[in-house]
C-alpha cells in the first residue's frame, strides 16, 4: 500500500498557494500594456462572447464565428471569473491564473514516482 506524508503535502500546498497568491497580487495593478501578446488576443475574444454588438467592422473580432476556435477552455475561464470582478476582464484573467498557478503547483502530487518529482513513500515490501 502507497502512502503519501501528510506534512510534505502541507508544504506544497502553503509553496504552490504562496507563488499563486504572489503573482496574484503582482498582477492586482497590471493594466492592458502589461498584457503579453497572447492576452491581447484572449481578451477582445471574452469581451465579444460577452458583449456581441461590439467590434463591428473589426478585422479580428468582428464576426465571432472567425475567432470561435480560439482556446475556448481559457477563453470561458476568463469570462467566469470577469463576473466576480465587476466586468474587469484583466482582474478575471488575473483570478483565472491564481487558480491555475495553483493548480500547477499541486498537480505533480501523484502515487506515480515516475510521473512526479515528490518522494512518495512505498511501505510495501
Amino acid at each position: 500500500m502507497k502512502s503519501i506524508e501528510i506534512k510534505p503535502l502541507v508544504y506544497i500546498f502553503f509553496l504552490s498557494f504562496a507563488f499563486a497568491a504572489g503573482f496574484y497580487i503582482d498582477g492586482k495593478n497590471a493594466s492592458v500594456n502589461n498584457l503579453s501578446s497572447d492576452q491581447w488576443n484572449i481578451l477582445p475574444v471574452c469581451i465579444k462572447l460577452d458583449h456581441p454588438d461590439l467590434y463591428e467592422g473589426d478585422l479580428f473580432a468582428d464576426n465571432i464565428n472567425d475567432i470561435d476556435y480560439y482556446t475556448p477552455f481559457f477563453i470561458s475561464g476568463v469570462r467566469f471569473f470577469t463576473r466576480f470582478s465587476d466586468d474587469n476582464y484583466i482582474e478575471g484573467l488575473n483570478k483565472l491564473n491564481f487558480v491555475i498557478y495553483l493548480f500547477m503547483g499541486i498537480v505533480p502530487i501523484s502515487n506515480n514516482k515516475e510521473s512526479t518529482c515528490y518522494s512518495i513513500n512505498d511501505n510495501t515490501n
